[in-house]
């Protein structure tokens, strides 16, 4: 859920400043280039409408946002293959004073303080999210009751329509090019001029404004709505709706989708004048009347149209230039860049570039002084063991799930975390070693954060998995054979009851259905008491005593879930068990020995 939370705040967050970004510049760009092109004025707008409503989820090369974002990630290391190891050792498991089971008393392992941080951000988040959602959800009921309200309005003023107004509108229709078939209402209340329906489009025409108009002049405000119906100024409408439900806390939307209003009622003047033929004078002369109505007529939410708080002085002026205007090349030109503006600040998610890093040599570093025998090749500190013999040890063949626990935080922490030394030592592992794991461990968080996946890959789940698989095959190539062997022994005795559920270890367990159904069944009945446990000690503890007082309570539960596991285990199946974890490893004799660097 953190994660999900995590990753949400930060999309929210790259849209909040794209879309405050993109707003800014268009409203400069407008104000200094297109003061008298409204085409291309609107066309600028709704790209902010439209950035508004597309999330910053995926990247383009040429997105200039995606290049401001980019992420610079190391490719995944290629490491030399690595010859036959001569290698005696005893295999390892894992112990409570080694390091391992301290931070258990989560269900998954234990919690690191990257998570504390995270959960305390959590009620923060969910107090933001709230806040929106309240917003959100205000704003789109206003919406709703409006427009029923409206709707209700409509149905029980509505007259019957002149045959003359049917007749202007067949022929302006035929006229003007719109092959939709559009309707005509009258109502006896002060509602629009407007035109509404995304798939069967309305005029709507209020009485009191018709009452001592001339014929002409019903005529030009027929052929803006059935402007606003060519150009699909509807649909527009309803894009902007959506953008400010979803935006109602930015001020800047606010402004965009006003400016983009009126642009739009430019463009359709510009048109009508074009369109129609009609003499610039009378056309605003029309508007002129609807001017007059102000007091009186109401317009409909997010519904284009003829509206009297848009018949500005500016507007008047620019009907009175219209005359001899090129619209169609215009409206290319807006297409063309509103088309190629998309392109550049649509695409939201940063750019992720890989660099290549050096190849990672898994060649031992320096041999001991330890000699396997008189004369015999030195062998490397990461293969020497504790006086058994050596031999050669082919590289096993592992399933998948195996790559996935060794490729997990937890294997991984236990091999770099400061207080699990011990096992480092009891390993061997070298200076060298452990860098080359702190660098997996942060590639594979960068590409968990990134979402970088193998193809199939849909959930947040299945993105860790082959995350964990493709760190687990890396960090195989980085230790021995005899290293890879102990650490899948201590990494798997980490988990506890909780390894009998991994499939491949039921296969090599040879489980019957009876048993892994009675298996689960103890494991459940051990996570409900962990659950009950932590919520009746007020959640996970914010300090190492409190960890640690919490560890003394949860280990008799984990304790006695593995015993009554392996008391379902036949003999054969409990031999095969301890031959998978290996024998208990000694924290005193890991401390008692000097690592190579101490020699």
């Amino acid at each position: 859920m953190i994660h999900g939370l995590d990753d949400f705040a930060r999309l929210v967050w790259a849209q909040l400043w794209q879309v405050t970004v993109v707003a800014l510049v268009i409203g400069a760009a407008v104000r200094l280039c297109c003061r008298e092109r409204p085409r291309l004025a609107y066309a600028l707008w709704m790209l902010v409408i439209v950035k508004a409503i597309v999330p910053p989820v995926w990247a383009s090369p040429t997105g200039l946002f995606s290049w401001g974002m980019v992420n610079r990630v190391a490719s995944r290391p290629e490491f030399t293959e690595t010859p036959p190891i001569r290698h005696a050792a005893a295999p390892v498991a894992a112990s409570i004073r080694g390091g391992l089971i301290r931070g258990a008393s989560g269900l998954e392992g234990g919690t690191s303080w990257d998570d504390r941080r995270d959960e305390a951000r959590l009620p923060l988040l969910f107090a933001a999210f709230s806040i929106w959602a309240t917003g959100a959800v205000l704003c789109t009921a206003f919406v709703f009751w409006k427009q029923i309200a409206c709707s209700f309005l409509i149905r029980r003023s509505r007259l019957p329509v002149d045959e003359r107004y049917d007749v202007a509108l067949a022929q302006l229709s035929r006229r003007l090019g719109v092959r939709r078939r559009v309707g005509l209402l009258m109502t006896s209340r002060p509602i629009g001029p407007a035109v509404f329906g995304l798939f069967r489009p309305t005029i709507l025409l209020p009485e009191p404004l018709l009452s001592g108009q001339s014929l002409e002049q019903v005529q030009l405000v027929l052929a803006h709505e059935l402007i606003h119906v060519r150009r699909g100024d509807i649909f527009a409408g309803k894009l902007q709706l959506v953008a400010q439900v979803v935006w109602w806390f930015h001020p800047l939307v606010w402004w965009a989708n006003r400016e983009a209003c009126r642009e739009r009622e430019r463009c359709c003047d510009e048109e009508v004048v074009s369109g129609v033929g009609c003499k610039p004078v009378l056309y605003a002369r029309t508007l002129l009347s609807v001017l007059e109505q102000k007091g009186r007529l109401r317009s409909l939410v997010a519904i284009p149209g003829v509206r009297a708080l848009e018949v500005t002085t500016r507007r008047l002026e620019s009907i009175m230039k219209y005359a001899g205007t090129d619209h169609r090349r215009a409206s290319w030109i807006s297409r063309l860049v509103f088309a190629t503006g998309a392109i550049l600040i649509v695409p939201g998610a940063g750019l992720v570039l890989r660099a290549d890093p050096p190849a990672i040599d898994n060649k031992p570093n320096a041999p001991t002084a330890r000699a396997v025998d008189e004369g015999s090749a030195k062998a490397p500190p990461a293969a020497q063991g504790d006086g058994a013999k050596s031999q050669e040890s082919p590289l096993p063949v592992r399933s998948e799930f195996a790559f996935e626990r060794l490729g997990e935080w937890v294997g991984l922490g236990i091999l770099t975390r400061p207080e699990t030394l011990v096992i480092r030592k009891g390993l061997r592992l070298t200076d060298d070693q452990v860098e080359k794991i702190r660098q997996l461990k942060e590639l594979r968080e960068a590409n968990l954060a990134l979402g970088i996946h193998g193809p199939g890959v849909t959930t947040f789940e299945q993105l860790t998995a082959f995350v964990n698989r493709e760190t687990g095959e890396g960090l195989v190539k980085i230790l021995t054979a005899t290293q890879c062997k102990r650490s899948e022994q201590i990494i798997l005795t980490s988990h506890g009851v909780r390894a009998f559920r991994y499939p491949d270890v039921r296969k090599d367990l040879r489980l019957t259905p009876e048993q892994a159904k009675k298996i689960d069944a103890v494991i459940d009945a051990l996570f409900a008491q962990l659950n009950d446990l932590q919520k009746g000690s007020g959640g996970q503890p914010k300090d190492l005593e409190g960890s640690l007082a919490l560890e003394e309570r949860i280990a008799p539960l984990w304790k006695g879930a593995f015993a009554q596991v392996f008391a379902l285990l036949t003999q054969e199946q409990a031999a095969q068990w301890k031959a998978m974890v290996g024998v208990p490893f000694l924290a005193d004799e890991a401390e008692s020995r000097p690592t190579p660097m101490e020699r």
